[in-house]
């Protein structure tokens, strides 16, 4: 079990990277887009961001996941063949959408926008998606490989290459909106390049169509999650546009983003997690390893999100203007929506093992009734408040509903008194930090550094941590570093 928590956290950790510096470039971009977009302005790139999110879920029809299943679980087929089958039917289906898309470019930016004079740049967005889903396939290749290293030196220099080309656009020639469009076209280009380059041995001409139905019996429910997904995640957009205002979205849009933080170590821990699932599914002590992944995970999401929510004001006035303070709020509730997000990927392991992955689109499309109920009640009256309150509240109910049915196609000796400990005890140093007050900038800052240094030591000595786990810290720590 050791070895495999540590392969589980290498690869994670390398993941982990490249997937940070995947939503670093918009993080990394705040100060930038702040001092350069309005709120108004931002929001309306926000609308397109949803776009490029949104389509690709739909059009991959879940073939990424089934791919995992199909080679590393089933292996009636040969890798090659799989691989192939599922790129060259997703490379088919996209275009042939996607053109009809392009046609009515005009109709659909007037749905989204409201007015229709963004229609040329919503076709080039329509162009970045077409990339992005050609890159499903070869990057699960990459995944599945355990090729960690080849994933993450993709992401990097594609962190790189977006970072200049929108500091280029915005900052040099100040093209605002269309230049952050104009640099993500180029961006993805040169990604997807240099992506079916370094996987042509992987890819080829191979097509098997028993293959490819039982990858899509696998996948199809998959694709209603995906739609849920971005629904819970981007509907309240919509909403607040509607009801709330544009200059709102472009607050809220900026509050998200920021609390979006905790979803870079969710989706590192999420793209490692099916080979590592697959695989131990099979061991004996499979059950065992699955409950002491979700205990470790839990620890270090919950000291993640003790960081960033004690830290909101400061994190704030380093990377935003002053026209964006007022979305500081909703950060500690966006946070804790995606440790929701984690629990979830780490309990629906009966669903996906046992191929009832029905189960995990009905608590996917019952969560997203619940935030679509709740978006509209809430967001009239309490605007960007009521939009992160609806995320958390469907979050959870997504994650109870699949953690009720996976527990039982797959039972699982969960460590919820460890669990619900650590959160009572990072709750509990949060509001601390929150409402003692401390106006000196400079004292604040310690004190809240304090209490984040304070969550470790008090997870060892109110016995969460447990004799043998005690042990082996107290080996790391007295151990002497060396240098060779």
């Amino acid at each position: 079990m050791l070895k495999d928590l540590k392969n589980l956290g290498k690869h994670s950790a390398i993941y982990g990277l490249s997937n940070a510096l995947g939503s670093a470039i918009g993080f990394f971009l705040i100060p930038l887009y702040t001092n350069k977009l309005s709120p108004a302005e931002y929001g309306i790139w926000e609308l397109f961001f949803v776009v490029i999110i949104f389509l690709p879920l739909v059009l991959e029809l879940g073939l990424g996941s089934a791919l995992f299943k199909a080679v590393l679980f089933d292996s009636k087929e040969g890798e090659h063949v799989l691989i192939s089958t599922a790129f060259l039917f997703i490379a088919g289906f996209s275009t042939l959408l996607l053109c009809l898309l392009y046609l009515n470019a005009a109709s659909i930016s007037t749905a989204l926008i409201g007015v229709s004079d963004y229609t040329h740049l919503l076709k080039f967005v329509l162009v970045v998606v077409f990339f992005n889903v050609l890159a499903i396939i070869p990057m699960s290749a990459l995944r599945m490989r355990e090729q960690s290293l080849s994933y993450g030196l993709m992401n990097l220099v594609k962190f790189i290459t977006g970072l200049l080309l929108n500091v280029y656009f915005i900052a040099v020639l100040g093209k605002g909106v269309e230049g952050i469009v104009y640099a993500t076209v180029i961006q993805s280009a040169l990604f997807i390049a240099g992506l079916l380059l370094v996987c042509r041995n992987c890819l080829g001409f191979s097509f098997s169509k028993s293959a490819l139905a039982e990858m899509l019996k696998f996948g199809m429910p998959l694709v209603l999650i995906s739609v849920s997904f971005v629904i819970l995640n981007m509907s309240d957009r919509y909403f607040l546009r509607y009801y709330a205002g544009i200059d709102q979205l472009g607050l809220y849009s900026i509050g998200y983003k920021i609390g979006m933080a905790m979803n870079m170590v969710v989706g590192s821990i999420q793209i490692a997690w099916p080979t590592i699932m697959y695989k131990t599914a099979k061991k004996k002590n499979g059950p065992e390893f699955f409950a002491r992944s979700l205990t470790y995970v839990t620890l270090i999401l919950m000291e993640i999100w003790l960081v960033i929510s004690l830290f909101t004001r400061e994190i704030f006035v380093l990377f935003t203007s002053p026209a964006y303070y007022a979305a500081q709020g909703i950060v500690p509730v966006i946070l804790f929506s995606y440790f929701l997000v984690g629990i979830y990927y780490l309990t629906a392991i009966g669903a996906n093992v046992r191929q009832k992955t029905h189960y995990l689109a009905f608590s996917a499309i019952t969560a997203c009734s619940v935030n679509l109920l709740l978006n509209y009640l809430l967001i009239p009256g309490f605007g960007m408040y009521g939009a992160a309150a609806a995320t958390v509240f469907s979050f959870f109910t997504m994650t109870a509903i699949s953690y009720t049915a996976s527990i039982r196609l797959f039972p699982v000796p969960y460590e919820w008194v460890r669990i619900g400990k650590s959160i009572v005890l990072t709750f509990g140093l949060y509001f601390l930090g929150r409402f003692i007050p401390v106006e000196n900038a400079a004292l604040a800052i310690f004190f809240k550094s304090v209490l984040v240094l304070l969550f470790p030591i008090l997870l060892y000595f109110f016995n969460i941590f447990f004799e043998k786990e005690k042990l082996v810290l107290q080996k790391i720590i007295m151990t002497k570093p060396s240098i060779f």
